[in-house]
């Protein structure tokens, strides 16, 4: 049986749009962090804090850090580009093609959301991403359990979608700190480069 195939065409015009957007925005050409710090569901919202001090990590090693979403999710962006000096907010200025290429030349991405980890996947890219209230199992990454981050607490996964209905304080997600993500994408990243 022939393993699946992910695979995302990424036409031409796309690829020529994000060139100059990383130009634009002076993202190093060998290597950033795309990071998706928005998402629809209350529960899944690991923290503009938390992405702020992932951000600032990679920013002090001279890493560049590209917030990456929709135009709903530029608040967000915003806030954690607030928090994190140098990060470069780009949510909304790119079509979902245009996201893809962007990914495609990231040195690794970060999500508490399943469709930018999903778009990492299937471009072969370096993902890291912060899992709650669904589970890895069903929703996470074919074959790349590793991406997935998690609390490993009794009441997750839950599929809640309101915090107002969770008894447990949101712990999935606050039990997850920072350093774990940091830790996770440089393990990633230092795998990468011994391969």
């Amino acid at each position: 049986k022939d393993p699946p195939d992910f695979s995302f065409p990424i036409p031409q015009a796309a690829d020529s749009g994000v060139e100059a957007l990383i130009r634009r925005h002076q993202l190093s050409r060998a290597g950033f962090v795309a990071m998706a710090p928005g998402t629809i569901w209350e529960t899944k919202h690991w923290g503009s804090d938390k992405f702020a001090e992932v951000a600032r990590h990679f920013l002090q090693k001279g890493i560049g850090v590209a917030l990456i979403g929709t135009r709903r999710e530029r608040i967000v962006c915003e806030e954690v580009a607030r928090l994190a000096p140098g990060a470069v907010n780009v949510a909304g200025e790119t079509t979902l093609t245009e996201l893809a290429a962007l990914i495609r030349r990231s040195a690794i991405s970060v999500t508490n959301d399943s469709g930018p980890m999903h778009l990492a996947v299937a471009l072969d890219r370096p993902v890291v991403s912060v899992f709650g209230p669904t589970d890895s199992v069903w929703v996470g990454p074919y074959g790349r359990i590793d991406a997935v981050l998690q609390a490993g607490i009794a009441c997750s996964p839950c599929y809640l979608r309101q915090l107002s209905r969770c008894h447990h304080g949101h712990a999935c997600m606050e039990n997850v700190s920072a350093g774990a993500v940091i830790e996770r994408m440089n393990s990633v990243l230092d795998q990468q480069s011994a391969a």
